[in-house]
């Protein structure tokens, strides 16, 4: 398929949570454009609103959303990561990565330890997400410089 993988446009792997993430970074790795239309609108309900919000706040809406939404959200936020970036582009960012992450992780293991589940699954998901990636790699047009548009 244009997306990446053959026969499959949204990852069977994902379940759900982020899958648009995911299926948005393949398509822009073969290639394909994303136009922005500010005259456009698009309602998606969110349990965490827009908006300046201090880091309290965004803990106790993440306390707030369902364990089964903060474990999908959580391990395929790194299935994402691990399935569609760069080698290149992760080790220039892993600074900024690494102290995002390590947030999140200590949050998660403080507040929100049922969430810890995610990372079991994330490492039991690896084998068969690293072969997707060899195959998104493989077919990917732009370059790592091209996709750092994307995320700077």
């Amino acid at each position: 398929t244009r997306s990446g993988i053959k026969e499959e446009y949204f990852d069977e792997s994902f379940f759900s949570y982020k899958e648009d993430i995911d299926l948005a970074w393949r398509l822009c790795l073969r290639g394909w454009k994303s136009i922005y239309t500010p005259e456009a609108k698009a309602y998606h309900w969110r349990a965490i609103q827009g908006g300046k919000r201090g880091v309290f706040k965004v803990f106790r809406e993440y306390q707030k959303r369902s364990r089964i939404v903060n474990f999908y959200s959580y391990k395929n936020h790194l299935l994402t990561i691990l399935k569609n970036e760069f080698l290149g582009n992760f080790l220039k960012d892993f600074p900024f990565i690494f102290f995002h992450e390590f947030q999140k992780f200590f949050y998660i293991l403080f507040f929100e330890s049922y969430t810890l589940k995610a990372l079991f699954a994330f490492f039991g998901a690896c084998s068969e997400v690293l072969i997707k990636r060899r195959k998104i790699m493989k077919r990917a047009k732009v370059t790592p410089k091209e996709m750092r548009k994307w995320f700077v």
